[in-house]
């Protein structure tokens, strides 16, 4: 159930935890920006972003650091001209056809205020978390972007493309040939082509397989790979090989998740989870997935509390609804199977066809689910 959740919030702890505000009346803009970002990002609209975003200053922030000659800088940051009609559509892409872009709230990380998004997608769960700065109108503004999955921000990672084409990095990936090779296999990823991608991974030598950033690309790429035996494993083959060569990763634990679900190690599942709710704050989602560890473990009840806190912290969380369902099914109290399933069917206009699926096979055998199915639409239960 966890399948591809493993890489959120990748060196969240040297991000450092952030305190998650309670908005007063001058934050109203931020938001209103926050949702309305949200719903255009869930729509699959890049314009928001596209309009919130001050490009200037991300580029800006990509050169920090670098010593160029000036002719060089400028004729790159022309090159940089692109990226406000790129990175929005790669975004938006990356949320994928089924997946959810959601405000979280707003942080104060050292000071610097920060909004606060959720990404669930195919690929699996992310935070990304804006700066927020002010225009010449005094109306808020994006500043750059700060990828959970990646750890750090996109104008860091941009920075490390500029310096590898410069050859001022490029010997810490194995020359420039290996660093495209390596942007060809993310591109590959973000396009929902993980084989590809693995494909062009597998043929790096030893020596570039050393580099933190291709370890991450490897344990990315696997996690999408599929869901066979042999897929898990290369997945958990992954996961091992990035412990084993960062064993002091302040945030490793975060890329295990998977590997603690899969291994049925669900309390360490759950520690993880604690602390990036330590960082993002509490989170339903991240309640839903602790309650879906507990309802392998069979504790039923105390995977019905999680899922009703994840309710509380996030009404209509579909999740947490769906949740529900699951966790009356498996303890069989087939009463609470019929609530839930009335009220996904309410709250999500949910349409449930259950006689073909093997996780229901002792429910419909059941006086209640003869019950549920003479209850109308929009019925209680």
């Amino acid at each position: 159930m966890l399948r591809r959740t493993a890489l959120i919030a990748l060196l969240f702890t040297s991000f450092g935890a952030g305190q998650v505000l309670e908005p007063t009346a001058k934050d109203a803009p931020l938001l209103e920006l926050g949702e309305k970002l949200a719903t255009a990002m869930t729509e699959r609209d890049a314009s928001v972003l596209v309009s919130s975003v001050n490009w200037d200053t991300m580029v800006d922030r990509v050169f920090l650091g670098t010593k160029i000659d000036a002719a060089m800088e400028a004729g790159m940051r022309q090159g940089f001209t692109t990226l406000q009609s790129t990175l929005p559509n790669q975004l938006v892409a990356s949320v994928g056809s089924e997946g959810s872009y959601v405000f979280r709230g707003i942080t104060n990380r050292g000071g610097e205020r920060h909004l606060l998004f959720r990404m669930t997608s195919d690929a699996g769960l992310n935070y990304h978390e804006f700066p927020v700065g002010s225009n010449s109108n005094d109306e808020p503004e994006l500043l750059d972007i700060f990828a959970y999955s990646t750890g750090e921000y996109m104008s860091e990672t941009m920075r490390t493309a500029v310096q590898e084409a410069l050859g001022m990095r490029s010997i810490e990936i194995g020359g420039l040939e290996f660093a495209n090779k390596l942007r060809e296999s993310q591109q590959l990823l973000l396009a929902g082509k993980p084989h590809e991608a693995w494909e062009i991974l597998s043929t790096f030598p030893d020596d570039v397989n050393q580099v933190r950033i291709v370890y991450l690309v490897r344990v990315q790429t696997t996690a999408q790979l599929g869901d066979s035996q042999e897929d898990h494993e290369r997945y958990l083959a992954a996961i091992d090989d990035y412990a084993k060569a960062y064993p002091n990763d302040t945030a490793l634990s975060l890329v295990a998740i998977d590997g603690y679900f899969l291994r049925e190690q669900y309390e360490d599942c759950r520690r993880v989870l604690t602390r990036l709710e330590k960082t993002v704050g509490e989170d339903g989602y991240l309640r839903f997935l602790a309650g879906s560890t507990l309802v392998q473990e069979g504790e039923y009840d105390l995977a019905k509390k999680e899922m009703e806190r994840a309710l509380e912290i996030e009404p209509g969380l579909d999740d947490a609804l769906y949740g529900m369902v699951d966790v009356a099914n498996a303890a069989k109290d087939w009463p609470g199977v019929v609530k839930a399933l009335v009220r996904c069917e309410k709250e999500l206009d949910a349409e449930f066809e259950l006689e073909d699926v093997a996780e229901f096979a002792d429910f419909i055998k059941t006086k209640e689910y003869r019950g549920w199915k003479k209850i109308p639409a929009g019925a209680e239960a």
